[in-house]
């Protein structure tokens, strides 16, 4: 192997990477890539085990799918897929396409997730073009990979997965497989299936019904700051100010470490200067301590 040859220390030689993210497969394949390693090299394989981002319920939930989709559509070459999850949350839910209220999931959505579809086409579907005119965020799989959501609404995964499925080429199988699991790991705590074709929804899988929208009323709202939120202040800020973005960002960060929100351009400089002054009071008290508080011979 090139790669082996090139390396000093073939220990030092790692290979890093996500299969089930593959939206556009090349034919890679890396139990292949294993196989081949090791007539050359000793391969020591890991995987992650632990999941940050998602629920428990929605971890668990995206396990036994892609273990169902795999069965159904002979997709054993795939790796398996096993995490475990470390924060808890309310169960995903399935909805019929034809009976959401495109207001509804607008309201619940608010300003922190996304209406995720299959691929561009999928934008100008019915229920996705209202949700557009409500204000949310439409998004396809390949836009939303590498997002996260705090909540995310799948419009028919199943229906376009089981139409790509129809096809012979390996790839295309592959890339549907990957587009189902990316779609439906974008949210962190609020999932929601919208599936017309009732006969491709996972048997087990909740229904949206009156009780679990009543239940996310009364779960915690999370802080989620937009990227416009970021980005837009940032002309006006240096054209004032002469800031540059990454002074107005660190300061944000640092104002959102002691709980503090500005909502605006002008009661983000304010809170910036006081605390400016504060630092700088700070500094002289303690300077003014360190003098005291030193021999005569340090003083001159």
């Amino acid at each position: 192997m090139l790669l082996a040859r090139m390396v000093r220390h073939p220990r030092g030689l790692f290979f890093a990477g996500d299969p089930y993210q593959a939206l556009r497969p090349s034919g890679f394949h890396w139990n292949r890539l294993r196989l081949r390693l090791g007539r050359h090299l000793h391969v020591t394989e890991g995987s992650l085990a632990l999941n940050l981002r998602n629920t428990r319920q929605i971890a668990e939930f995206v396990q036994s799918e892609l273990e169902r989709v795999r069965a159904r559509y002979q997709l054993e070459h795939l790796p398996d897929y096993h995490v475990t999850a470390l924060m808890e949350g309310l169960p995903p839910a399935v909805q019929q396409t034809s009976r959401a209220d495109a207001s509804q999931v607008a309201e619940w959505l608010g300003n922190q997730g996304a209406l995720i579809v299959w691929d561009k086409s999928a934008k100008s579907e019915q229920f996705a073009q209202a949700m557009q005119e409500h204000g949310t965020l439409v998004v396809t799989v390949d836009e939303a990979k590498g997002l996260e959501l705090d909540r995310a609404v799948v419009l028919d995964p199943y229906t376009n997965l089981h139409r790509q499925m129809q096809g012979r080429r390996v790839t295309l199988r592959q890339q549907a497989f990957s587009r189902l699991y990316v779609a439906l790991t974008r949210a962190r705590r609020g999932l929601l299936v919208l599936e017309e074709r009732k006969q491709l929804v996972p048997v087990g899988l909740r229904q949206a019904d009156a009780e679990w929208w009543r239940s996310w009323q009364a779960a915690e709202p999370v802080l989620v700051r937009s990227v416009q939120a970021i980005v837009q202040p940032l002309a006006a800020l240096h054209e004032r100010e002469g800031m540059f973005a990454e002074d107005w960002l660190k300061g944000q960060a640092t104002l959102l470490r002691q709980g503090v929100v500005t909502k605006d351009l002008d009661s983000f400089l304010l809170r910036r200067s006081a605390m400016k002054k504060q630092v700088t009071r700070r500094r002289r008290a303690s300077a003014g301590r360190k003098s005291r508080d030193s021999p005569l011979w340090a003083q001159r």
